[in-house]
Parts: structure tokens; C-alpha cells; sequence
């Protein structure tokens, strides 16, 4: 194995020293992995016994958390507190942990070769079944040409017994024992191919297939023997009509009949060894067919053996082909990575560009809004100092009709209300339009950029985190874990635990403790009780400065209601009615003002320092991450300034040279 590179060994270090939870990288990645390999010991033991397999299932998940523990113990080390150390844990039984793993595996591909040779044993044993089947057969076979044989002696006996009948029913017994044989011949061969089909179909057929042919076979037998016993009983019917009629004719056909009983005779011998010949025939030959049958049967067997061992060599060799790549791909993962994150960050920027843009575009338009409400407010100022002046000139003539100046006053302060009114109605729609627009605007990209934070790029990343961590406790299992177990484990176990307890822990104890237990210890809990009775203060003042604010909003709203109501020159219609309606409801509810007033003006404080509070997100993100444990797999950027002030250092050397 070759030695792990300084960089998997600053990244081990690093682990081991910046991650203080128990649920570090490696351990996930080990988790993850012993999972797989529990998931798939689990799936092999289901084939052969559900039950056990999972109670295997769930001692091979307890070992895994147990092993997992072992090298959370192992990687933190052996003091979790100080002054108490932990029970000693040595490597020896991490790695029988490890040994058990292995075996594991081991027995996994053992149970699949035990599998093949089970049904090896399987076919074997099929196979002495169907021997078993022809040897029942070949009994079958040899009962019914017993049986044949009797029924031939039986024939020839009554054959000598009608000896006396008549040719016409010599004649006819012969025919009679002629089709009778040919019948038995036939049904024999239909026997005999019965059977030969039924051994063959043995080989894929199960147990009750196999009942099913006894039983057709013994319905067989039985048939025949019915068959033989109606038989029976017609020769003797016939011989004793024979008997009967044949009291004349006895004579004369003696000799005659003595030789057509021998030629039948001779006949039904020969078709019998004929008969028995075949039989034999397709015996030998069934004996033959099992016999390749076995040896291609232990043929396939011996090249499925060969074709696992292959396999099993191959997948070796491919294992052995991935570990030494695990480097390359782990840089290329990184490297995509860190591309599709400065991309993620490019969108992002181009994102708040945007969402920057319309900010100012809408900072604009209220702006705008506002200078159009201020000019219309100074145009009614003007008009009503003007109407003010004619009051005063028509106050200091001496006759006028004051009736008119009375009509013309009133149209020009209505008509003044009515223009200032519909200013004020027609800028707070273009305003509340304005921001409409940009609030669904900014709702819609923010919309956006969180699903795709969500769909897109939190999956990338989670994905590509995954990959690296398996990357990565692959390259620690493989290059790091032996070099950590065998030689920095002992010597922090050696060298350091007991410096620890020697010197440091009991300088703690008599110097440090005693000292901030009189000391700092009760100057904390000073200094948080005082924090907590501040803070108890301060919200007691704000509390208060809240209800002051919203009982003198009420009753400011009420003033100007109540002056409205009693000034007869201004007319309620005339007043815009959100104006009138936020004027009734604050002299209602005078703290709901004050918290729309303090929301509106949050709003615009969040507004106006967007800028600092995204520098302020970015210094604490920045923080977050140099102290996160990730950051030590993604390979840092170039700068680009350091390379360019290298070179000008070169470049102002050789001048100087």
C-alpha cells in the first residue's frame, strides 16, 4: 500500500482536532456504507430464511453502531473529560471489528457457492427420483407381461379345452384371441409410451405430477385387469356354448384345430419376445439419456463453479481499479464542485444586481410621487392664500354684495378642496401602484431564487457533498485508517495521555480551578444578574414608552376628528377615505398605529442600510464557514493579485540585478 500524501493527513489532523461532535465525516460515511453492505447481507439471508434474516439484519446493526462508537472513541480520543478517561479502547478490537466485516463478506460469497452446490444437490437428487420412477416402471412393465403371459397360458389352456368345437367356432375363438392380443399389444405400447413421456417430463415437473402419473398407472392397471377378467368371462362363455355344440363335430376337427391353436400359439410367442425386445430396446435407451443427463448436469455445475471464481477474480481486479482512481475522481469532484458553486454565486450576485435595480427603480418612482404630492400641496397653499387675500380686500371694502362674494369664496375653497383631495388620491395610486408592482416584482424573485435554492442548487450541493464524503471515507478506510490505528493512536495513547495526566491536569486542579472558582466564577453570575435585571429594565421602558406612544396617538387622532366634525367648511367626502379610515382606527387602537409605524419605519431602515446588513450576512456566513469542517474538502482559489505582485517582485529583482 502506498503512503498517504500530506494533504490526506492534514485532513485527517484537521478532523480530529476542529470537529468536537460525535457525528463526524467519517463516521456518516461509515454509517452510510455499513448500512449498504447490512442492506445487502439482509436481501441474501431473506432468500434462504426470512425469520433469521432479520434477526441478522438487526445484530449486524448493532455491531455496525457499536463499531461506529469504537472509532468516534478511537478518533477523539481516550479522555472525554478531564480527569476522567475513558475505558480503554485498543485498536486490536477495532480491527477484529473489522476482521468480523470481512468475515461477513466472506460468508456472503461462501452462501452463494453453498447455493450453487445446494442445487446441484437438487438436480442430483431429482435425478435418483426419476431413476427411482424407471425402476417403478420397469416393475409396471414386467407385471403386465407377466400378467400378458398368464393370459396367454390361460388362452392356450381353454384353446385345449374347445378343442371338440366346430371350425366355425375355432374360427372364431382364433379371431377372438387374435384381436384380444393385438389389443394388449397396443395398449402395452401405449403403456410403455406413457411412461417414457412421464419420465421425461419428471425432470421439470413437481411431486403431485408425479402422484398424478402412479395414480394413472395403477387406473391403468386396474382397467387391464378388468379388461382381462371380462376376457375370462367371455371364453367362458364361449366354451361353454362350445361344449354345448360340439358334441358331433369333436371329432372331425381335432386335427385341424390342433394346428391352428399351434400357429396362434407360435405366433403370440414370437409377438411377445418382439414385444419384450422393444421394451428392453427403450430401456437401454432411457438408462443412456439419464446417464448424459448426469453428465451434462455435472458439466454445467463444474462450468458454473468456474464462471463465479472468474467473476469473483473480476470483481477483485475492478475494486483494486477503482482504489487507485479514488484520487483522481475525488479532485474532479471538488473541482466540479467549487464550478458550480462560483456559478451558484454568479447567479446569486446577478440576482441581487437586479433586485438592487429595482429598488432604485422604485426608490425613483416614490420619489417622483412624493415631488408631484409636495407641488400639489403648494399649488393648494397658493390657492388658499389667495383666497385668504380676497377675503380680506372684500372684509376691508366698504358695499359689496356679500351674498355673491359669499358663493364665489365657497366654490374657490371647494374647488381648491376637490383639486387638493383628488392630488392627494390620484399620487397615493400611483405610489401604492409603484409599490405593488416592485413588491410583486421582488416577490417573484425571491420566489425564484428559492426554488431554485431548493430544487436545483441545495440538491447539487447535498450531491456533491455525498459523493465526497464516500470519496473521502473510502480514501480513509484504504490509505489512512491502518496508519491512524497502527501508529498516531499509540502514540497519543503513549505519549501524550500521559503528559496530560501528569502535568496538565494537575496544574489545572491546583492553579486554574481555585482561581476562577474565587475569582471569575462569581464575577460571571455578578455580571449576569445585572444583564438580566438591565434587560428586565428595558423592556419595562419600552413597554411603557409604547403605551405613552399609543395613548397619545389616540388622542391626537380624536383632536383631529373631533375638529373635523365641528368645522363646518370642511367636508368629510372631501377627505380621502384611507386617510379618514387610518385616523378612526388610530383613536380606537392606538398601539396598532404605533406598530404600523414601527414596521414602516423597519422597512425602510432595512431599505436604506441593505447595503451593511448584506456586508454584515456576508462576515458572519464567512466566519460559518471557516469554521466548518467541509471547507477542508474544496481546494481553495488562486489569487490571481499574489501571482501578478510575484512577477513585478521578479521583474524589480532582475532590474535591480
Amino acid at each position: 500500500m502506498t503512503p498517504p500524501s500530506k494533504r490526506a493527513l492534514f485532513i485527517i489532523l484537521s478532523l480530529l482536532f476542529v470537529s468536537s461532535s460525535t457525528t463526524t465525516a467519517i463516521d456518516l460515511g461509515r454509517a452510510f456504507k455499513k448500512n449498504k453492505e447490512d442492506s445487502a447481507t439482509t436481501t441474501t439471508n431473506d432468500n434462504d430464511d426470512a425469520a433469521g434474516s432479520s434477526g441478522n439484519s438487526g445484530d449486524a446493526l448493532a455491531d455496525a453502531r457499536k463499531l461506529i462508537n469504537d472509532l468516534n472513541d478511537a478518533a477523539m480520543g481516550t479522555v472525554t473529560q478531564p480527569g476522567r478517561e475513558k475505558e480503554p479502547t485498543t485498536c486490536d478490537e477495532i480491527l477484529a471489528k473489522s476482521l468480523v466485516v470481512a468475515k461477513e463478506e466472506k460468508a456472503a460469497v461462501s452462501a452463494e457457492k453453498d447455493a450453487v452446490v445446494r442445487a446441484a444437490a437438487l438436480l442430483s437428487e431429482k435425478i435418483d427420483d426419476l431413476n427411482a420412477l424407471l425402476d417403478l416402471a420397469k416393475g409396471e412393465i414386467a407385471a403386465l407381461e407377466q400378467t400378458l403371459s398368464t393370459q396367454a397360458a390361460d388362452h392356450e389352456a381353454k384353446v385345449e379345452e374347445v378343442q371338440a368345437d366346430s371350425e366355425r367356432v375355432k374360427q372364431e375363438a382364433g379371431d377372438a384371441i387374435a384381436a384380444e392380443m393385438e389389443r394388449f399389444k397396443v395398449e402395452m405400447d401405449i403403456m410403455k409410451n406413457a411412461t417414457s413421456t412421464t419420465i421425461a417430463k419428471m425432470e421439470a415437473e413437481t411431486a403431485e405430477q408425479i402422484a398424478d402419473m402412479e395414480r394413472d398407472v395403477a387406473e391403468r392397471i386396474a382397467e387391464a385387469e378388468q379388461k382381462v377378467k371380462s376376457t375370462e368371462e367371455y371364453y367362458q362363455d364361449l366354451l361353454a356354448k362350445a361344449e354345448e355344440g360340439a358334441s358331433g363335430k369333436v371329432a372331425s376337427i381335432i386335427a385341424k384345430s390342433e394346428q391352428e391353436v399351434a400357429a396362434v400359439m407360435k405366433s403370440t410367442a414370437k409377438k411377445i419376445a418382439d414385444a419384450e425386445l422393444d421394451a428392453q430396446k427403450k430401456l437401454d435407451q432411457m438408462e443412456m439419456d439419464i446417464t448424459e443427463l448426469k453428465s451434462v448436469h455435472a458439466q454445467e455445475i463444474s462450468n458454473l463453479k468456474a464462471n463465479h471464481a472468474n467473476e469473483m477474480k473480476d470483481v477483485e481486479e475492478v475494486a483494486e481499479k477503482r482504489v487507485q482512481r479514488i484520487h483522481d475522481e475525488m479532485d474532479k469532484a471538488i473541482a466540479k464542485a467549487e464550478s458550480k458553486i462560483s456559478a451558484e454565486r454568479e447567479k446569486n450576485a446577478n440576482l441581487e444586481e437586479q433586485l438592487q435595480q429595482m429598488m432604485m427603480e422604485a426608490q425613483n418612482a416614490q420619489k417622483s410621487l412624493l415631488s408631484d404630492l409636495e407641488m400639489t400641496r403648494m399649488s393648494s397653499i397658493e390657492l388658499e392664500k389667495e383666497v385668504s387675500f380676497w377675503k380680506e380686500t372684500h372684509a376691508h371694502q366698504g358695499y359689496c354684495n356679500t351674498t355673491l362674494l359669499l358663493e364665489d369664496s365657497r366654490r374657490l375653497v371647494m374647488h381648491a378642496l376637490d383639486s387638493t383631495s383628488r392630488g392627494l388620491d390620484s399620487g397615493h395610486k400611483m405610489l401604492m401602484a409603484g409599490l405593488a408592482t416592485q413588491l410583486a416584482m421582488a416577490q417573484k424573485t425571491g420566489t425564484d431564487v428559492m426554488h431554485y435554492y431548493e430544487h436545483d442548487l441545495l440538491p447539487a450541493i447535498e450531491k456533491i457533498v455525498r459523493e465526497a464524503m464516500t470519496k473521502a471515507v473510502t480514501m480513509y478506510d484504504n490509505h489512512v485508517a491502518e496508519h491512524v490505528n497502527n501508529n498516531l493512536l499509540p502514540f497519543y495513547n503513549e505519549r501524550i495521555i500521559p503528559v496530560y495526566n501528569e502535568r496538565i491536569y494537575p496544574v489545572y486542579n491546583e492553579n486554574i480551578l481555585p482561581v476562577y472558582m474565587e475569582h471569575v466564577s462569581p464575577a460571571v453570575k455578578t455580571i449576569e444578574s445585572e444583564v438580566s435585571v438591565a434587560i428586565q429594565k428595558s423592556q419595562e421602558g419600552v413597554q411603557l414608552a409604547r403605551e405613552k406612544s399609543a395613548l397619545l396617538v389616540e388622542e391626537t387622532s380624536t383632536a383631529v376628528l373631533e375638529l373635523i366634525d365641528e368645522t363646518d367648511r370642511v367636508d368629510k367626502s372631501m377627505l380621502p377615505q384611507w386617510l379618514y379610515q387610518i385616523l378612526d382606527h388610530a383613536s380606537r387602537d392606538g398601539e396598532w398605529a404605533v406598530e404600523k409605524l414601527f414596521r414602516g419605519l423597519s422597512i425602510i431602515v432595512a431599505i436604506l442600510c441593505r447595503s451593511l446588513i448584506f456586508r454584515i450576512l456576508g462576515y458572519v456566513l464567512s466566519w460559518i464557514w471557516f469554521f466548518c469542517p467541509l471547507r477542508l474538502f474544496v481546494r481553495a482559489r488562486p489569487k490571481e493579485g499574489t501571482k501578478n505582485d510575484t512577477k513585478g517582485v521578479k521583474s524589480k529583482t532582475n532590474g535591480r540585478g
